[in-house]
């Protein structure tokens, strides 16, 4: 230590007062680690809090975009499911021939009340009622104009 330094000598209170000032210094320095430490571990304890804090909100958030998400990926869904179920019912009116379902297979089939060739019994005109049709024939063909 200081007194025992041959080449620098010291008195006795000069080596006191020194190893007072050391002492303290010590002291101060052991006190700033201290307080150092405890600086470190009180911002190790808030960010970890923090960062928990952050993960809670983190997973609120992912939770709640997925619920959205689910939410917009249903309706869509049903929209699709609406436009398909009156795509099926337009589909079903379209093969239908006199109130008739039919198939694709059966659409071309004749129905019940359909012509099926051969002479056709037409019913009796009286004279008023055949005489407008007759007349527009008369006039629209060249050889039977002027005929009665």
């Amino acid at each position: 230590m200081c007194c025992q330094d041959k080449h620098h000598p010291h008195s006795v209170t000069t080596c006191r007062a020194a190893i007072a000032a050391r002492g303290e210094l010590l002291a101060s320095s052991a006190a700033i680690d201290a307080a150092e430490v405890r600086w470190l571990e009180f911002a190790t304890a808030e960010y970890r809090r923090g960062r928990a804090e952050g993960e809670a909100l983190a997973e609120l958030a992912r939770a709640q975009g997925y619920a959205e998400a689910v939410a917009e990926a249903k309706a869509a869904e049903h929209g699709i499911y609406r436009h398909l179920a009156a795509q099926a019912e337009a589909d079903r009116a379209r093969w239908v021939v006199r109130g008739e379902a039919r198939t694709r297979e059966t659409f071309g089939a004749p129905h019940p009340g359909d012509y099926r060739g051969g002479p056709v019994a037409w019913p009796e005109l009286d004279e008023a009622e055949s005489a407008v049709p007759a007349r527009r024939v008369r006039n629209r063909v060249p050889a039977l104009r002027g005929a009665a």
